[in-house]
């Protein structure tokens, strides 16, 4: 080969390596986007969960304060009775905690 005569293009392992440092900071890009996602999501359900459990327990709280009796039956039922003479309430806890 010539000395005046100039390489053009690369060769197949400088193809190769910029290939698998492309694939390797895709990968790492790609975890670092799922964990944030995951933890995303996660947030918005413990977010969600907790304002269920907020509204369920104001709703519980207006119907015992204004109540002249309220017996637990067993260890899952709420039973209050109001002041205006209505029907009882029964409130029923279908999560089992176990502590």
């Amino acid at each position: 080969m010539k000395d005046d005569e100039k390489k053009h293009g690369f060769s197949l392992v400088e193809t190769l390596v910029v290939v698998s440092i492309f694939i390797l900071l895709s990968l790492s890009l790609f975890s670092y986007l799922l964990t944030t996602i995951i933890g995303t999501t996660r947030a918005a359900i413990t977010n969600e969960i907790r304002q269920n459990g907020n509204y369920a327990m104001s709703v519980i709280e207006s119907l015992i304060l204004p109540a002249i009796e309220v017996n637990v039956i067993g260890t899952d039922t709420l039973v209050i009775t109001p002041a205006d003479g209505a029907n009882e309430t029964r409130i029923v806890c279908l999560c089992k905690i176990h502590l």
